[in-house]
């Protein structure tokens, strides 16, 4: 047990840079105790009616950045999407470390919550990433036995990037020809793209990452292209990861928008995401004789 708990603190921790957690300021740090508080009470809630019921917690809507993350878990989304989204989004936070730590404590928060750790355990994790210095001589036990008894209070958000028109037609672009893949098959998709589609990056990148052997060999070159990319290309990279693997309508929205840092309403809006999406979807059946 020991072992697997190691295992399961290892592969939410990976990625996260923790030191920009402990440099914050103490105030910033009392802050973050407010949102490790948060993620404890959803881990509670989620032992006793399990986590595809945390949309009925009373905490559901009290932090922007939990409703953008809690989805994830209602919703089913596997560990490794999950991890691949939430590290995105920390990838965009280069300047403030302050965002970076709040989104940081409860993506991994959300983690643990899916790897079935308990909200007693989950706590004092998150905890500890505040420094020893910080518990012993801010926190102190006092601080930590009142952590217990007083309510959240939650009185600063993260801001995510605006609403941006350019990327969302290619966006959309690439939620339908996922659909298109799950419905039709490689060979509509491929005919498609490759005859029919106008965008050069996409049918270029879709070139590429199409005939690469898939698994591990296919996700180490999507990693590689990503580096140095902007924002546009890696949100194409991003889609055209998800069509290829045939990922759910939400986890594409998801990826593509981590990559650009911008924040989903998918969750609050499913039905109208897939509407416009199988819109798009129809003209492209339509020009290969599909419909």
């Amino acid at each position: 047990m020991r072992n697997e708990l190691e295992t399961i603190r290892n592969e939410v921790l990976s990625g996260v840079e923790l030191e920009r957690i402990l440099r914050l300021p103490v105030a910033e740090k009392f802050r973050i105790l407010e949102y490790i508080k948060l993620i404890a009470q959803e881990a509670s809630f989620a032992e006793e009616f399990t986590y595809f019921r945390l949309k009925d917690s009373p905490n559901y809507e009290r932090d922007r950045t939990y409703q953008l993350l809690a989805p994830l878990l209602v919703h089913d989304v596997s560990f490794d999407d999950m991890k691949r989204i939430i590290l995105n989004y920390l990838y965009k936070f280069e300047k403030s470390d302050v965002y970076y730590a709040k989104f940081a404590i409860l993506g991994m928060g959300v983690l643990f919550i899916k790897r079935g750790i308990d909200s007693y355990t989950i706590f004092h994790s998150l905890l500890c990433m505040l420094g020893v210095h910080f518990l012993t001589e801010n926190l102190r036990l006092v601080g930590y036995q009142q952590a217990f008894e007083k309510d959240i209070e939650i009185d600063s958000i993260i801001r995510y990037k605006e609403y941006e028109t350019f990327y969302r037609k290619t966006k959309y672009d690439l939620l339908a020809l996922g659909l298109l893949h799950i419905e039709e098959g490689k060979e509509a998709l491929d005919e498609y793209v490759l005859k029919h589609y106008k965008g050069e990056k996409v049918v270029l990148l879709y070139s590429i990452l199409s005939e690469l052997p898939s698994g591990g060999f296919r996700l180490a070159t999507f990693n590689s292209l990503l580096i140095g990319g902007d924002d546009f290309d890696n949100m194409i990279l991003a889609g055209l990861y998800t069509v290829i693997r045939k990922s759910t309508l939400m986890v594409s929205h998801y990826m593509m928008n981590s990559m650009i840092g911008k924040y989903s309403h998918f969750d609050l809006r499913p039905e109208r995401v897939e509407s416009e999406a199988r819109e798009i979807l129809a003209t492209m059946k339509a020009k290969l004789g599909l419909e």
